[in-house]
């Protein structure tokens, strides 16, 4: 934690910013953690030290993990949107929920691609829309930690308020509003529906 505090803290002075208080360091230590098990784990399955490559029913257990961290993102985030508009004592549980549970949802998606670009070339699958959802989904995380933890904030101190208040929140809904077009194509591509 104190190289986490020391971090936001080296982040804050940078951006001239001093605003980041206990909960925020802790949140942003376990994003870090999250980020650096899921990058751990993915190298780990990619490069053979866990095989999980077994059936659970008719689905290689990857792939269920996969489709378990997608409907996680598919379904809470909808969610997430309605409710953070309704006034809530909830809310910050909510936030927690849709930041984390997201964040665990890429570890379970990670590894469910590592396991896919894993497989030997005879038994390599088609990843067609897997690589654009791939690349897609640690866009979003970037733009969600940057508006979460107000990494690239730049205030007007005349006004002292964001200078463009909206433009990484946008970022962030556009391509999650492209990450379920391609969850959609992609589940519908695996399922041979398409």
């Amino acid at each position: 934690m104190l190289c986490c505090s020391s971090l936001l803290i080296k982040i804050g002075t940078f951006l001239g910013e001093s605003y980041l208080n206990q909960k925020m360091y802790l949140q942003f230590c376990l994003t870090l953690i999250l980020l650096g098990i899921t990058l751990v784990l993915s190298f780990l399955v990619n490069f053979g030290f866990f095989e999980l490559n077994f059936f659970v029913g008719s689905l290689r257990f990857t792939h269920w993990l996969g489709i378990v961290g997608s409907l996680f993102v598919f379904l809470f985030t909808p969610v997430f949107y309605v409710l953070k508009r309704k006034p809530t004592r909830a809310y910050s549980l909510l936030l927690k929920i849709h930041i984390f549970g997201n964040l665990f949802s890429f570890l379970l998606i990670s590894i469910h691609f590592a396991q896919q670009v894993s497989r030997p070339i005879r038994f390599f699958p088609d990843l067609g829309t897997g690589v654009i959802l791939f690349i897609i989904i640690p866009l979003i995380i970037i733009t969600g930690v940057i508006h979460r933890f107000g990494i690239m904030r730049r205030t007007k101190p005349s006004l002292n308020r964001y200078a463009k208040p909206h433009l990484n929140r946008y970022i962030h809904t556009s391509f999650s509003i492209s990450l379920y077009i391609l969850i959609i194509v992609h589940s519908a591509h695996g399922f041979n529906l398409i």
